[in-house]
């Protein structure tokens, strides 16, 4: 779908703010500066919204994993995450790994046999947006180039967001948050393949 129209059928963007996107999907090296920003809740400082990132979260990468501590992006939706008299909208959050690019990239030498072949267009893709179930995070003064892996989403108790141990990081500005949702639709509500067959109800 080209580009215009994934904008003008976006109807979480403001139409102040659509042209900015669109100029950003069409050169996606400005996210490197317009990802991060600061978030206020009824204009005061919020201390959790979706696209947080935080360190030192407990995950479990799979049911047989052990937990481990993790940088992690919550992609819950905010509403789900602000208690209301002492209490969690939903007690348990969404939330996936963070992975620093260059770990990223060892895994994929080590699952293409030593080798880095064809590394720099897969580099490129994520860069650009074109891998359905990658999100790119530029450099932060937090933490280094990074990937988000949506296959990796993961559960995690709410509380444990802003607990002792953990500590938000960044979180994204109005152009890195639009951004994020919409790779997230791609990712969990694309359409499927054209090979698979379903029943037609009447």
């Amino acid at each position: 779908m080209p580009i215009d129209r994934i904008v003008d059928s976006a109807t979480h963007v403001p139409e102040g703010r659509k042209d900015t996107l669109r100029a950003v999907l069409k050169a996606p090296e400005d996210l490197e500066y317009r990802m991060y920003g600061d978030v206020s809740v009824n204009g005061a400082p919020s201390s959790l919204v979706q696209g947080d990132i935080f360190d030192g979260v407990e995950v479990r990468l799979t049911p047989q994993a052990e937990p481990t501590q993790s940088m992690v992006m919550v992609l819950s939706n905010t509403c789900d995450l602000h208690p209301k008299e002492g209490q969690y909208k939903s007690p348990c959050a969404t939330v996936a790994p963070v992975q620093d690019m260059a770990a990223y990239r060892d895994a994929y030498r080590a699952e293409n046999g030593g080798s880095l072949a064809g590394w720099d267009e897969h580099h490129a893709a994520i860069r650009n947006g074109l891998t359905t179930n990658l999100l790119w995070l530029p450099e932060h003064k937090d933490f280094n180039e990074s990937v988000i892996v949506f296959n990796y989403a993961t559960p995690i108790v709410t509380k444990q967001l802003g607990a002792g141990g953990t500590e938000r990081l960044a979180s994204l500005s109005d152009i890195g948050y639009y951004y994020t949702l919409m790779k997230l639709a791609l990712h969990f509500v694309r359409v499927e393949s054209e090979e698979v067959g379903r029943e037609e109800v009447a």
